[in-house]
């Protein structure tokens, strides 16, 4: 059997299968501490022939990686505290993105949110959250260019499952003025 020299050798070439099979880092969040890095991260699934997008997180003491959400697509993440990290995640195709909180960074999560319309952003804010979402009440017979009415939710002390909801309805630039209403969250 000839050898083959290594200076010579013709590089690998990756074919169109193999850069689809890629895992693709689409997004990087520091922890606060800066201890752990989330990252939301594409690959391919070939049976649903489709993408999806999982959270990781990168543990830098330690140099481990693990994956934290076994099921749903993440669209958004946002940590809350060094060991609590809030993905915005679409569970299946035919439900509608929600908040998921993974405490400790395990387990599959709970439901933080169930909005009856898709919730478009959140960030975290004063104890809670602050999420933006469509009102499901208005219909789409509204002129193009004043659909831009959102529904904003705080819901504040979410370790203690307990809440204060402040819904404010937030209109477009021509209309800066919006409705507040509070009440109890059990």
């Amino acid at each position: 059997m000839p050898s083959m020299n290594m200076e010579t050798a013709v590089p690998y070439q990756p074919s169109l299968r193999d850069m689809v099979l890629l895992e693709l880092p689409l997004e990087v969040k520091l922890s606060p501490n800066g201890s752990k890095v989330a990252i939301r991260v594409r690959s391919t699934n070939w049976n649903k022939n489709e993408y999806e997008h999982r959270c990781h997180v990168h543990d830098l003491a330690t140099g481990t990686t693990r994956q934290i959400n076994r099921t749903g697509n993440v669209k958004q993440m946002a940590w809350l505290d060094d060991e609590t990290l809030a993905l915005l995640k679409k569970e299946h195709d035919d439900e509608e993105a929600q908040v998921w909180i993974y405490e400790g960074l395990v387990g599959e999560g709970w439901l933080a949110t169930s909005h009856k319309s898709n919730i478009d952003w959140f960030e975290s804010f004063a104890g809670g959250l602050l999420y933006l979402t469509r009102n499901p009440q208005r219909g789409s017979h509204r002129r193009p260019g004043r659909d831009a009415h959102k529904e904003s939710l705080l819901a504040g002390q979410l370790a203690g499952h307990s809440a204060r909801l402040v819904r404010a309805h937030l209109y477009d630039a021509i209309h800066p003025t919006g409705v507040v209403e509070a009440g109890n969250v059990g």
